[in-house]
């Protein structure tokens, strides 16, 4: 659950909660985890030397 955000630097104490233990860390990404500003972008063809996806997870109604 996200108690609250904002775009403001501040200096406060941040907290994660794992298993209702508070966890005392520098900053919270997007994620929701103790890292820096990490975001992953949409890819259009693959990074490397691997053959292409055509389809991806199957939904209702494919076969």
């Amino acid at each position: 659950m996200i108690i609250g955000f904002s775009d403001y630097k501040n200096n406060r104490e941040k907290k994660i909660f794992d298993s209702n233990k508070p966890k005392k860390i520098d900053y919270i990404s997007p994620y929701l985890t103790d890292a820096q500003d990490i975001i992953i972008t949409a890819r259009g063809h693959p990074i490397c030397d691997v053959l292409e996806m055509n389809k991806g997870s199957p939904t209702d109604g494919w076969r």
